[in-house]
């Protein structure tokens, strides 16, 4: 039994701990003691609830017949997705959900791109979609590479957190960099190349993958 509730007894403590739990969310309880985990099951709950029917109006916008899809595709989607308090974000489970069963597959991706949209912030997916806005001008597979600088410029976030948004992206492949530049030196004295002197220089540039494209394609209502 844990000190705390040696001291104050498991009334006390639960409140303690509810206390503590109220101060660090960004969603509002009112409920303590026993009531605080009906709380968050109707949170969550609210948040499927939502989900599920922008799918839904989504799909009969279009006119488009829904497929069915394994329980494993929905039921992970779902878990993930009711933790979500970013509206815009809940746009893109939406979608997600609504790609899904929008048309049949032969790799379903479904499931991966669940997981991976988990470990995504607000800011890395609109990072994400400012790279797609650049893609596709002169052809279907047209991924330019953007400076890094550009992209921090926009004012996602700080420039630190950017640099950390960065790694968090290739870390998940769904971006690539450039590879770096091989630059042959001159002799100072015949200003011939120099096969033997050369040195590399790092990119400053990334893009989407092609795995990035796909999963900013199936996270978007089109």
């Amino acid at each position: 039994m844990s000190d705390s509730v040696d001291k104050y007894g498991v009334g006390k403590a639960a409140e303690v701990a509810a206390d503590f739990l109220h101060s660090i969310l960004t969603q509002p309880i009112q409920e303590l003691n026993g009531l605080v985990a009906d709380k968050i099951k109707f949170w969550r709950f609210k948040n499927q609830v939502d989900i599920l029917l922008k799918a839904k109006k989504y799909l009969e916008s279009k006119g488009i017949n829904a497929n069915k899809i394994p329980l494993k595709s929905v039921s992970n989607l779902l878990e993930y997705a009711s933790l979500e308090e970013d509206e815009d974000m809940q746009d893109k489970w939406a979608a997600l959900l609504a790609n899904a069963v929008r048309e049949t597959k032969d790799y379903d991706l479904t499931h991966i791109f669940s997981q991976i949209l988990n470990q995504l912030s607000a800011q890395e997916v609109a990072v994400l979609d400012h790279m797609f806005s650049r893609c596709f001008f002169k052809s279907d597979r047209d991924r330019p590479f953007i400076e890094k600088g550009e992209i921090t410029r926009l004012s996602f976030t700080t420039y630190y957190v950017t640099l950390l948004i960065f790694d968090n992206l290739l870390r998940l492949r769904l971006i690539e960099e450039e590879p770096p530049k091989i630059k042959f030196e001159k002799d100072e004295l015949t200003y011939d190349m120099d096969l033997t002197a050369t040195s590399l220089t790092p990119s400053t540039k990334v893009r989407l993958s092609e795995f990035g494209v796909e999963f900013v394609k199936q996270c978007r209502f089109r």
